[in-house]
């Protein structure tokens, strides 16, 4: 059997109708971890691993994550009644997180939400699975309901496999119309397995009752295969407040421009923009004025510009080969101007 890392997480699908898996979880069904186990041995025992009930579009999970290496998982049912009900546990089958060359990096399972003790039964994750589902016009929503002074609510969104280093998370969210940023806190936080990567980011100011969903950029640092987004009431939090996670994504970095900025006198000019933080594994896509440029997929974007139509913000956005999801854009601003005409002296 493999032996997984500490941290790792394994994924068991299954179904308890009649029950909420939240409430019977490390009550009636425990979960043990052991690293020694293989065909004629249980092996032994580790410490307790971490559990959350999480979802994807189709089906619910355990996530189990132990803080040790392991190499297999036992899932135990304590309460005689509910053992004589055939259909109180339904178990199909497990796996666990692994690199996939084709993966472009969408969120494909979210947990259904944790809170603060204390935090009132309507302060919860509400549709929880909206996170990850392929329609971004859908959303979960982390809802605080009025006067929970310094509690939250979060929910972690789980990726199909580790990030590249050098990978961005993108929180498409919005806010609820009675959202008061001087109430609450939104922030998000990365991980790999159970450690924080990174420092957690404060995106409160990211979002904005009046704009609608937005997209905001995390920047980890280093692999990650999670993100957890909260929103947390401080000393004031005498409104109700909502967070609404439309998407979470991973995304290339941004390319780098060999310039951002360039002015140019005539009434025309030939310009070239190229990357500078070219990836074998990544494509591009340049825009003029917000407007795909058929065709100017490469890194390197060639143009000749005139002062008929000036200024120009000509952008580039990075995007992982065999996926759609783009990078944020990288802007540089050209500006075409006519050189002055020469004034005509007259002397008296």
């Amino acid at each position: 059997m493999n032996i997984l890392n500490a941290g790792t997480t394994s994924f068991i699908r299954v179904e308890a109708p009649g029950f909420t898996l939240s409430s019977i979880i490390n009550d009636i069904v425990t979960i043990e971890a052991y690293n020694t186990a293989n065909a004629t041995s249980d092996g032994n025992l580790v410490a307790s691993p971490t559990i959350s009930v999480v979802q994807d579009q189709n089906y619910t999970y355990l996530a189990v994550t132990p803080s040790v290496q392991y190499n297999s998982v036992r899932i135990k049912v304590s309460t005689p009644n509910f053992q004589l009900n055939p259909n109180a546990l339904r178990v199909f089958y497990s796996f666990y997180n692994g690199s996939d060359g084709a993966d472009c990096g969408a969120g494909w399972a979210a947990d259904i939400g944790e809170k603060s003790m204390g935090a009132a039964p309507a302060s919860q994750v509400r549709n929880p699975g909206r996170a990850i589902d392929s329609d971004t016009s859908s959303y979960s929503t982390l809802q605080l309901t009025a006067n929970q002074q310094n509690l939250q609510v979060s929910q972690t969104i789980y990726f199909p496999a580790a990030s590249y280093i050098s990978n961005i998370v993108q929180v498409k969210a919005s806010v609820n119309s009675v959202f008061n940023p001087a109430d609450y806190v939104i922030e998000a936080q990365a991980y790999f397995g159970l450690t924080a990567v990174g420092s957690k980011q404060n995106i409160t100011s990211q979002v904005n009752v009046s704009t609608g969903p937005v997209k905001i950029y995390i920047s980890p640092g280093s692999y990650i295969d999670r993100v957890r987004i909260s929103i947390k009431a401080n000393n004031n939090g005498a409104q109700t407040g909502h967070v609404n996670i439309h998407n979470v994504q991973l995304v290339p970095e941004p390319p780098t421009l060999n310039q951002n900025s360039l002015t140019i006198c005539g009434t025309s000019a030939s310009i070239t923009l190229q990357v500078t933080n070219t990836d074998a594994a990544i494509r591009y896509q340049w825009y003029n004025n917000n407007n795909p440029i058929s065709g100017a997929t490469s890194s390197t974007y060639s143009a000749n510009l005139t002062s008929a139509t000036n200024p120009y913000t000509i952008s580039v956005a990075a995007i992982k080969a065999g996926c759609t999801s783009e990078s944020k854009r990288t802007n540089a601003t050209i500006g075409v101007f006519q050189k002055p005409v020469s004034p005509t002296i007259i002397i008296f």
